[in-house]
């Protein structure tokens, strides 16, 4: 099978990767709290399933991808698309076909494209590879269910190479609603996209500036995850998700008053502490 790599630079793409050249170094040369970007990671993965329309069983297979293959440093190769498409398609698909290329034609052309991208990658903008993967990916069509969602953390895998630090936080799986077989008007809409995306995690992540003082353990990190679920907590709440000390458990919850982050009510047996 032939791959579809012909494209040109037009001002409109080289001006989207310029964008998100520049707001990618922004964001890398920031630091920001622990809790922060945890926060934002899970509302990044429930808002990408959501995007995709799932039933409640592909939503879970889904979600669990997304945590597994968030991750860096894991390999952008065969076996790693195969391990993807197994994952999301527990349970939902005959077991002949999870894991498995509808056939061996299949199983080569995405063999050559995975070839193919990483030659040219070292010379090539790695968005413009990125997007042109995913394009040939799902034009392969290599399975019998699940190619668009393969496609979408495939290439998740491949970006996230590129060193942008924060590129886990973005939301990838609306990049196949756009049809074109127009190469220069799908790579515009890619990156366009991605610039889109990098805005919005970018707003998102400077809500909350990071401050060193502000730094919390993670022991006090499940006190703030306990208040926003429950609005509020005691020290006997606290000790059963902590085998912290009571005069440890004093002190956490001190550090966060001092952080202005909770406020204590009451006295004595009636102590509980809220949100601030």
């Amino acid at each position: 099978m032939s791959f579809s790599i012909k494209y040109t630079i037009t001002n409109e793409l080289l001006a989207n990767i310029k964008e998100i050249t520049r707001v990618s170094c922004e964001l890398n040369n920031k630091k920001f709290s622990h809790i922060t970007y945890s926060e934002i990671l899970n509302q990044t993965k429930n808002f990408g399933s959501k995007a995709l329309s799932l039933s409640p069983e592909e939503e879970k297979n889904y979600l669990k991808a997304l945590e597994k293959f968030s991750k860096k440093n894991i390999d952008f190769n065969l076996n790693t698309i195969l391990s993807i498409h197994s994952l999301l398609m527990n349970g939902l698909a005959p077991k002949n076909q999870v894991g498995k290329f509808r056939n061996a034609q299949a199983k080569n052309s995405v063999k050559n494209l995975i070839k193919l991208v990483k030659n040219i990658k070292n010379d090539t903008d790695p968005l413009i590879v990125g997007g042109l993967f995913y394009k040939n990916f799902v034009q392969i069509d290599p399975f019998v269910h699940g190619t668009d969602r393969v496609g979408v953390i495939a290439t998740r895998i491949f970006l996230m190479e590129t060193k942008i630090n924060v590129f886990n936080l973005f939301s990838f799986e609306k990049i196949g609603q756009f049809k074109t077989k127009d190469n220069n008007k799908w790579l515009e809409y890619f990156t366009n996209f991605f610039w889109g995306e990098m805005l919005r995690v970018k707003k998102e992540l400077e809500k909350v500036a990071y401050k060193p003082e502000q730094e919390i353990n993670k022991d006090q990190e499940k006190i703030l995850k306990y208040l926003k679920k429950n609005g509020v907590i005691t020290d006997s709440d606290y000790s059963q998700m902590t085998e912290r000390k009571k005069a440890t458990r004093v002190l956490d919850f001190n550090k966060l008053m001092e952080k202005n982050l909770i406020q204590r009510c009451g006295q004595g047996r009636k102590t509980h502490y809220i949100l601030k």
